[in-house]
């Protein structure tokens, strides 16, 4: 009887490795979506069990990244596509300017609003797979590695944007030909409100992640 509930304890604590660990590789491997519009294309990704910052890339400038977190999570932000109107005079103009910041900061926001979201269903579709791998094939067995994979990520993502400092980005780390182009970094100084406001949005999400749980919806405001 001992013995048997000890077997049975053990292939539950199995099972639940291999749901994480198949939320974790199915988020790193595919937690990824961009976002196109107002001639601008965003990138978004998310990574877990690694360094915690927000990173932002400017391709082929480098990326700014602050410490905006301690939970080992990586949000990635990547311009991946900008039209030629937006460099039109853009080292004179400051409406040239104010106009590419608004228009970056809007796309990165939403790209980080579903990639958000893609990570937490992602991370249910990783338990899933890990429970079909160890051939448990009921309903129960099936649903309960979804909903064990989701919960684990929507937990993970809100506690590390609910400690999301957004005040990391006035003192951000530069890599690449950000330092030596005076025009990007006038952007980037003005961007700071803006980057401040995509912290609120990411805080309300964290917020209201847990949800998913329950199955509700996120409520998240793309304005």
């Amino acid at each position: 009887m001992a013995r048997n509930r000890r077997a049975g304890w053990q292939r539950a604590a199995v099972w639940v490795l291999f749901c994480l660990a198949g939320a974790v590789l199915a988020v790193n491997g595919f937690a990824r979506v961009e976002k196109s519009g107002a001639g601008l294309t965003f990138a978004a990704r998310v990574r877990l069990l690694v360094p915690a910052e927000t990173r932002i890339s400017f391709p082929p400038l480098g990326f700014l990244a602050a410490r905006t977190h301690r939970v080992p999570v990586r949000l990635e932000l990547e311009l991946r596509g900008l039209a030629p109107s937006f460099l039109q005079d853009l080292g004179e103009q400051v409406e040239a300017r104010k106009a590419l910041t608004a228009a970056i900061v809007a796309q990165a926001r939403q790209a980080a609003n579903r990639v958000i979201l893609l990570a937490v269903f992602l991370a249910g579709i990783g338990g899933l797979a890990a429970t079909l791998f160890l051939r448990a094939f009921s309903f129960r067995a099936l649903g309960g590695g979804f909903l064990l994979g989701a919960v684990f990520v929507g937990g993970f993502l809100s506690f590390g944007f609910l400690q999301y400092d957004r005040e990391a980005f006035a003192q951000p780390r530069y890599e690449g030909l950000l330092e030596s182009a005076p025009w990007v970094m006038s952007i980037l100084d003005d961007s700071l409100a803006g980057l401040e406001r995509l912290g609120e949005g990411l805080a309300v999400m964290a917020r209201n992640l847990p949800r998913l749980s329950h199955g509700g919806g996120l409520g998240m405001p793309m304005g």
